[in-house]
């Protein structure tokens, strides 16, 4: 049997599948044939920029330009959205029977950003991601320095997020302000395990799909409002009775890890800064210690 792929004469056409939502289970795909291809929607006018397989690890984005539609506005609108994953494959297709077909997977990462009028084309959306191997570029090891590096819920941390955070829905959006619906005594009067809850949701963070915003501002006296870090997207708003999930947070200090949570057994803070001297063989007033 013949390849597709190894004659001069054949058929080429390329998927592209996004992936977002919980458990990733929102799809959108396009494909640029003059036809349908399954689940896959016909956009002749998709662009694609894969880049090169090399063996080291820039940042080397692969690009998407699609035209705007429900799915490309809401991911390029600037508001949150939940981690969106692509995958880019070409098929290629025989012209005569008897020849098989070849998939090729072409490129596969997480979506970095999205914005309107790329090149200043109106209704068009570029979308760029970024492969695993480009996203290795993080910091290791633990700070040192006196907030808690076991950060809360964490896996060093002895607390169990699902134990504390809560659901609600949000009646009211204001710019990053909300306002919760129907008050929720589990929300407007948690319970924090060191007892003092006047700034329990600080620093936590509000959840849908998938996508996190986090909360700035909350105190117990008044407890159905919020400030956010950013304004939540309108589907946010009346989503339903438990439609958006609160975790609480912490400030990282030796007070939250006793007052808030009666943590402090797993406090990981280091409590002072480094010193500006070799604290082996020097002392604060600049002479040495005898070896």
């Amino acid at each position: 049997m013949t390849d597709a792929i190894d004659r001069p004469e054949k058929e080429s056409y390329v998927l592209v599948e996004l992936r977002h939502g919980t458990g990733q289970a929102s799809i959108a795909r396009y494909t640029d044939l003059e036809r349908d291809f399954g689940p896959f929607v016909s956009t002749p006018t998709m662009e694609v920029e894969i880049p090169d397989n090399v063996g080291t690890f820039q940042e080397k984005e692969a690009r998407v330009v699609l035209p705007l539609d429900a799915f490309t506005e809401r991911l390029s609108d600037g508001l949150p959205h939940s981690p969106t994953y692509i995958r880019i494959e070409q098929q290629i297709r025989g012209l005569t029977a008897g020849e098989a077909g070849t998939n090729l997977v072409l490129f596969r990462g997480q979506v970095e950003r999205a914005f309107q009028n790329h090149q200043r084309r109106p209704n068009r959306v570029a979308i760029q991601a970024l492969a695993a191997k480009s996203r290795l570029d993080v910091n290791l090891g633990l700070q040192m320095n006196h907030h808690d590096e076991a950060r809360i819920f964490g896996p060093m941390s002895g607390l169990v997020q699902a134990t504390h955070d809560q659901t609600g829905q949000i009646a009211v959006i204001d710019g990053k302000e909300i306002t919760i619906s129907t008050p929720n005594g589990s929300i407007t009067s948690p319970t924090a395990p060191g007892g003092t809850n006047d700034r329990f949701w600080e620093r936590g963070w509000l959840e849908r799909d998938g996508a996190r915003i986090g909360i700035h501002i909350w105190t117990i006296a008044d407890p159905t409002v919020f400030v956010l870090r950013e304004r939540p997207p309108a589907d946010w708003l009346l989503a339903g009775a438990a439609s958006i999930l609160f975790v609480p947070g912490s400030h990282g200090t030796i007070e939250d890890a006793r007052d808030v949570w009666d943590d402090e057994e797993h406090f990981l803070g280091f409590g002072y800064a480094t010193p500006n001297y070799n604290v082996i063989i020097q002392n604060p007033s600049g002479g040495w210690h005898a070896i």
